[in-house]
């Protein structure tokens, strides 16, 4: 690399660099931390405990750090010895099209969700929520790959066979399909156990669409007290009673609808987190000089 151009390393990389290669790098290097590797659901502790001390020390060797929401910067901080000063906030920015969904929801209502089927999505927690729902009349259909953590995919098309026909597991699809869904949704549920931002809740708000979440990580930061319900993480009742508390009350459901549309419309663009990322690569190069 050559010394007058900034390294920006995505953290999923970042966070297992070895010490001696980061130091190999003429160019300052820059982190991009959407949420540190060791707090990955359903690692053992040996491994967490590796990961986080891996973390910290690639952490240290950086010239500056990006991260995609406040709560991920407060966990550097206060867990991995980074300096505020040294990180920059760069929240995801929401695209115009979101903003654009039209809404016709199907009949029955359909329950959408968006997020790879890994374990930290918590379909185990939504399916069984979904499975004390059946005197209601609704579907649910489930984007996201499954092909990141196979035996989850296993676990989560077996619990949806339960269900039967009510439950669509689509994997992956073109964001014109997600933009479609999104507006033939009644509501948006993901029980994800943490998130280090959450970008689907952003985009499912700015749709107009009602959401049902949990407390894991950013999302109570992103989903605003007026656009959504949230229970807490392994709710299965909590999940359960917010989802049906939305299919059966259309007040609640129009009130949190125009909640959500408020929020998706004070939503930052791509172009402002552009901004915000390339302010810190220009201070991570004045930061190299400093140390030299």
């Amino acid at each position: 690399m050559p010394e007058d151009c900034v390294v920006l390393v995505d953290g999923l990389a970042f966070g297992v660099f070895p010490g001696e290669l980061i130091a190999q790098i003429p160019a300052p290097v820059v982190a991009l931390v959407h949420h540190p590797l060791g707090l990955e659901t359903g690692l053992d502790a040996a491994t967490s405990a590796d990961l986080v001390q891996r973390e910290r020390a690639a952490l240290a060797l950086s010239h500056g750090v990006v991260v995609t929401s406040p709560m991920t910067r407060d966990t550097l901080v206060q867990d991995f010895g980074v300096a505020g000063a040294d990180i920059t906030v760069a929240v995801p920015g929401l695209g115009p099209e979101w903003r654009a969904v039209e809404r016709a929801p199907v009949d029955p209502p359909m329950i959408l969700s968006v997020g790879s089927l890994i374990p930290r999505k918590g379909y185990d927690v939504l399916l069984e929520a979904l499975g004390r729902l059946t005197d209601l009349e609704w579907r649910a259909v489930i984007i996201g790959s499954p092909d990141r953590a196979p035996a989850t995919a296993a676990k989560v098309s077996a619990a949806a066979a339960v269900l039967g026909d009510r439950v669509q597991l689509v994997g992956e699809v073109s964001d014109d399909a997600v933009l479609k869904a999104a507006g033939e949704a009644t509501l948006f549920a993901l029980a994800t156990r943490y998130e280090g931002y959450g970008m689907v809740f952003l985009e499912a708000m700015a749709a107009g669409l009602p959401v049902v979440a949990t407390r894991g990580g950013a999302a109570a930061d992103v989903i605003p007290a007026d656009a959504g319900l949230l229970a807490d993480v392994d709710d299965v009742a909590g999940v359960a009673a917010a989802i049906r508390a939305i299919l059966t009350d259309d007040a609640l459901g129009a009130r949190l609808s125009a909640g959500a549309r408020r929020a998706g419309a004070s939503a930052q663009g791509w172009d402002d987190t552009a901004r915000q990322v390339s302010e810190r690569l220009v201070a991570a190069r004045q930061t190299r000089v400093g140390r030299e």
